[in-house]
């Protein structure tokens, strides 16, 4: 509801599925994307993955801490990765650190061995398939 809401708000922005911005700050790249958080967090971490560039996530946008002309290339590759459905394994750029508070998902989770913890909170926090759903609109 809240991201129908901002789109709303952005409509006479020319966004489309076939335009979304990457615009430079003084600080990162931006790349706006209005593809919600679990998308985002694909495209993040497809993004360290590929270049090692640090990334941060938003339900709008995923934000690059870098200024250099090679992250916007990156969003490129990874956008391409995403339409060719050529994604590396999710173990390889998936993981996640357990011990921090975004990682915790449940009471019950420090019960599970580490390969079904990382399995859960990837199926809990990712959707590479609307990833390239999203990518090949």
């Amino acid at each position: 509801m809240w991201l129908a809401h901002a789109r709303k708000l952005l409509a006479d922005v020319p966004v489309t599925p076939k335009v979304r911005p990457v615009v430079r700050d003084e600080r990162e790249w931006v790349w706006h994307t209005f593809a919600g958080t679990s998308i985002n967090a694909v495209l993040a971490r497809l993004l360290t993955h590929a270049s090692g560039l640090g990334t941060s996530v938003s339900n709008l946008s995923v934000k690059i801490r870098s200024v250099g002309a090679g992250a916007k290339d990156a969003v490129v590759r990874v956008h391409e990765m995403l339409v060719e459905g050529d994604l590396p394994s999710v173990e390889e750029w998936g993981e996640f650190d357990a011990t921090k508070r975004s990682a915790l998902l449940s009471a019950f989770q420090e019960c599970l061995p580490s390969e079904k913890e990382q399995a859960f909170l990837r199926d809990s926090l990712l959707d590479a398939q609307g990833a390239m759903e999203w990518a090949r609109k």
